[in-house]
């Protein structure tokens, strides 16, 4: 897929990020603020005003990572995390419309652990999840090289099952520091790189809930590797090993023992995780054309 041009797009609930890939290079990259509180049109603005500043005329597709729940098939988002005037918005329809060019669109998560298959860590293995770690808590699913969606692209929900007296995501993404310890979780990962102890511990203490998410996901997919992201997962040098610990005493350990956790390396992996979309979409039809 040489020279090929696609505008991968990553919106967020404070900011819409844009840029233009081009060879699996970001060339072009520009920011706009969401405005989440405004009306359906003008949030809709602020998207193509991003947009605007990347495209190019010979442009091949466009990508887009949603935080919501998507039906991909017409390109329809619903009930937008942090957008609450985006709750029924035939996205795709819009973009085409204005841009004239081929648009694809799926959950960011789902985006996140694309973008590290074609471009990061993920490209050695078929069967993959993605974490999110940030604000909230993600989850995105490969399975034979294949995003696996479910109904309703409600598949992979592991932050909304029920954990101790919340869920998963209160106790696995940024909010076990910011509601449960009520600590800041900058300052946090700031305090143990110069080796506090009450900060470790606390890694140490976050690292066996994610050890407890990690074991739902083992017992229900077996994935050959998880790879983390988000603003929680630059703490993994402080929670890894004990991660792994809390693993290994896993009853498959036929499982635990072989499953790779890599922490993304990849900048800008939400732009070029949307930016995939197109590509993934175009491996799939050469796929289904010579078979």
């Amino acid at each position: 897929m040489k020279d090929v041009k696609i505008v991968g797009v990553d919106i967020g609930g404070t900011k819409i990020s844009g840029g233009l890939v081009v060879n699996s290079h970001i060339t072009q990259k520009a920011t706009t603020c969401t405005g989440s509180e405004g009306s359906k049109e003008e949030i809709l603005s602020n998207l193509f005003r991003t947009i605007d500043k990347v495209i190019m005329p010979d442009v091949d597709g466009i990508g887009i990572g949603v935080p919501g729940i998507i039906d991909i098939t017409n390109g329809v988002v619903y009930d937008v995390k942090n957008i609450p005037t985006w709750k029924e918005l035939h996205l795709k329809e819009e973009v085409e419309k204005k841009y004239e060019v081929k648009t694809y669109l799926n959950n960011d998560a789902n985006c996140f652990i694309l973008g590290e298959k074609i471009f990061g860590k993920g490209t050695p293995y078929k069967n993959l999840v993605g974490l999110t770690l940030g604000t909230g808590l993600g989850t995105g699913i490969l399975i034979e090289n294949k995003i696996y969606s479910g109904l309703a692209n409600g598949a992979g929900e592991y932050s909304m099952l029920p954990y101790r007296d919340a869920n998963f995501e209160m106790y696995c993404s940024g909010k076990f520091f910011s509601h449960i310890k009520k600590v800041s979780g900058k300052l946090t990962y700031e305090a143990a790189t110069v080796g506090d102890k009450n900060a470790l511990w606390l890694w140490e203490e976050y690292a066996m809930h994610l050890s407890e998410l990690i074991k739902v996901i083992i017992y229900s997919i077996a994935p050959e590797a998880i790879i983390l992201g988000g603003s929680v997962s630059k703490g993994f040098e402080f929670f890894i090993d004990h991660l792994k610990n809390k693993l290994g005493r896993l009853e498959l350990q036929r499982v635990s023992q072989k499953l790779i956790i890599e922490r993304s390396e990849v900048p800008d992996v939400s732009i070029l995780g949307a930016a995939a979309l197109y590509i993934n979409n175009n491996i799939i039809k050469d796929q289904a054309h010579h078979a």
